[in-house]
């Protein structure tokens, strides 16, 4: 039965095949696997077109996975999500989530992306964005490559900036998360924020 599972693959065309792959992994939800099989597959060499091809594929996914979270109900199933968005990064990224008055996601956003140990961005670009997405409200992430979760003063500080700054601006600033490959804090769960 494999065996003809695979020959039954071999005759599909490529949009097919690739919408099967896609459906696969989509309903897994594994970002990491995803770039893990194209790697092997010698599909992220930085000098081809297939980079950015698979950067495209992996911002659809993203935004796949994304209209299945829809709501934000919990830290659990956001920091979860956000984990697996910020997984393939190998520096720190700032990411900002857009939500509507009732926590629907209206979309998510790379807003920033800084070096192996931080990254800098100024409030004005975030609410920026949220105004432009017509947000109510937004939470931050940010990624820590190095595996420590421990938030930084300059995490907190930039997280007490813009829960000011939102409030200010009338667009609350719920939370912000720091991950990891593989777990999350929530820095307001802290009490950092």
């Amino acid at each position: 039965m494999m065996i003809k599972n695979i020959v039954n693959l071999t005759r599909k065309s490529d949009k097919k095949l690739l919408e099967l792959f896609l459906n696969q992994f989509t309903k897994e939800a594994d970002l990491k696997s995803l770039q893990q099989y194209a790697t092997s597959l010698s599909l992220l060499d930085s000098e081809s077109q297939n980079s950015a091809i698979f950067a495209e594929v992996v911002d659809r996914f993203k935004k796949l996975r994304l209209k299945s979270l829809m709501k934000y109900t919990s830290n659990q199933l956001m920091g979860e999500h956000l984990i697996n968005s910020l997984a393939c990064f190998n520096r720190e990224v700032l990411v900002v989530v857009f939500l509507d008055v009732k926590n629907y996601i209206i979309s998510e956003k790379v807003v920033f992306k800084g070096t192996l140990t931080h990254s800098v961005v100024h409030p004005r670009e975030v609410f920026q964005l949220a105004i432009l997405n017509r947000s109510a409200k937004i939470i931050l992430a940010h990624n820590h490559p190095s595996e420590d979760l421990e938030p930084s003063s300059s995490d907190i500080k930039f997280s007490k900036q813009m829960v000011a700054a939102g409030k200010i601006m009338g667009i609350e600033c719920l939370d912000h998360f720091i991950v990891s490959k593989s777990r999350f804090i929530s820095l307001k769960s802290y009490d950092f924020i």
